[in-house]
């Protein structure tokens, strides 16, 4: 299994955190992005294990992903 959260504005449209089960080789961020809506990926940044991940990031069984919207400030 693998944890995935969404924050923000995601976590609303999707919910805060799913668990998935991964095929035994993972699969990559892009594959992940795919399974949900609304993660586009010029928007969306992605961090597995609270580091930044890129889209063939191999995510594996255990690994949290973490897909976090695009952030305002005043």
């Amino acid at each position: 299994m693998a944890k995935i959260a969404f924050y923000g504005k995601l976590a609303e449209l999707i919910g805060r955190e799913v668990e998935i089960d991964l095929p035994a080789q993972g699969c990559t961020i892009a594959a992940l992005r795919s399974r949900f809506d609304g993660l586009d990926p010029a928007t969306v940044c992605a961090c597995v294990n609270d580091a930044t991940a890129g889209e063939d990031h191999v995510v594996t069984q255990g690994d949290r992903v973490d897909f976090l919207p695009p952030l305002s400030g005043g």
